[in-house]
């Protein structure tokens, strides 16, 4: 299994093929390195954020929402 991520300084017109081809609803957006996760995109956010500003000025910090992270160590209940 492999994970979708999206680099941060990716432009919007080549962030829309992946998020469309993928059909996952959720990407993590990775900084200098994949183990390096700034946050999480969904899908929805891109596609109002283009549709609304027209992909000008687009800045991915902006939609950019907060990933959890749970340590390993973490116990199920």
């Amino acid at each position: 299994l492999q994970m979708i991520t999206i680099a941060q300084d990716l432009p919007l017109q080549q962030i829309i093929p992946i998020v469309s081809k993928s059909g996952h609803s959720r990407f993590p957006v990775t900084g200098n390195s994949k183990d390096e996760v700034l946050g999480i995109v969904l899908a929805k956010d891109l596609l109002n954020y283009g549709f609304n500003n027209n992909g000008q000025h687009f800045n991915i910090r902006d939609i950019l929402r907060p990933a959890v992270f749970i340590p390993e160590s973490k116990r199920l209940n």
